[in-house]
């Protein structure tokens, strides 16, 4: 990864960190001003919470492999088409690099981290990222990721078996104080082969509980693979806008 374009990263972070944790201060003076609450929980719940849950989710999105050229056309004019497929209001979003957060049970690790995807060696890679507008209060909003990576041999299918294998042998996992339930879900009719796996996301509880829901789908076109992940918090995860936008960079993998 670049140096400038890892600074680019690092920018748009610091800008989401600084805006959520400024609406969640906003809500908190609220709950003082109004009489409600001022002890360190209310901070910790009103501040804290919106704020691990934004940085874990800047580490979810699709997982960056940071894989080394192979030097051939990069597939970056395939990612890019994506950007369609969605409203025009969207704006752009870095796509980063998954954490090292601690995973529990140990036996979700190939998922959460998509081991399975080791097996494919070296490939090029472009990927893209846009998000809902930000919103004046609150962290409602819904994401997208989209990643193209194009390698010197077909995408081969014991990829996905093994895909299906680290699901079926994971029902729940936690980490970075998010809690995942893991779900099966039907793949998308696309390219050569699919595979898609769902998430109910989860941190805090009671009244401070903030929920979300993850899909994730892996669609094999020759010698390319393409993921998108979606992730939508405090509001439904769009189905329509996931069919969307596999069908638009699918599509321009197809095109000659």
């Amino acid at each position: 990864m670049s140096l400038a374009r890892s600074d680019r990263i690092g920018r748009a972070l610091l800008a989401a960190v600084a805006t959520t944790l400024g609406s969640a201060l906003l809500q908190y003076l609220d709950a003082v001003l109004a009489g409600r609450s001022a002890d360190g929980s209310a901070f910790r719940l009103t501040v804290g919470t919106p704020l691990v849950w934004l940085l874990y989710l800047a580490a979810l999105g699709v997982p960056v492999l940071l894989l080394p050229p192979v030097g051939r056309p990069g597939p970056r004019r395939w990612a890019l088409p994506a950007r369609s497929a969605l409203p025009a209001s969207w704006v752009s979003r870095p796509v980063t690099p998954a954490g090292d957060d601690r995973i529990e049970p140990a036996e979700c690790l190939p998922l959460a981290r998509s081991r399975y995807l080791d097996r494919l060696g070296p490939g090029e890679r472009a990927e893209a990222g846009y998000a809902t507008p930000p919103g004046r209060l609150g962290i409602a909003s819904t994401t997208v990721s989209v990643d193209v990576t194009s390698y010197a041999a077909p995408v081969s299918g014991a990829v996905f078996a093994a895909a299906e294998a680290a699901r079926t042998a994971c029902r729940r996992f936690s980490g970075g104080g998010v809690r995942f339930d893991v779900m099966e879900a039907p793949a998308p009719a696309l390219g050569e082969q699919s595979w898609r796996v769902d998430y109910a996301l989860a941190v805090g509880s009671g009244r401070s509980r903030i929920t979300g829901a993850n899909a994730f789908v892996l669609v094999r076109v020759g010698h390319n693979l393409v993921t998108v992940s979606v992730v939508a918090v405090l509001e439904p995860l769009d189905e329509r806008l996931l069919a969307d936008v596999l069908t638009t960079v699918v599509g321009a993998l197809d095109r000659p």
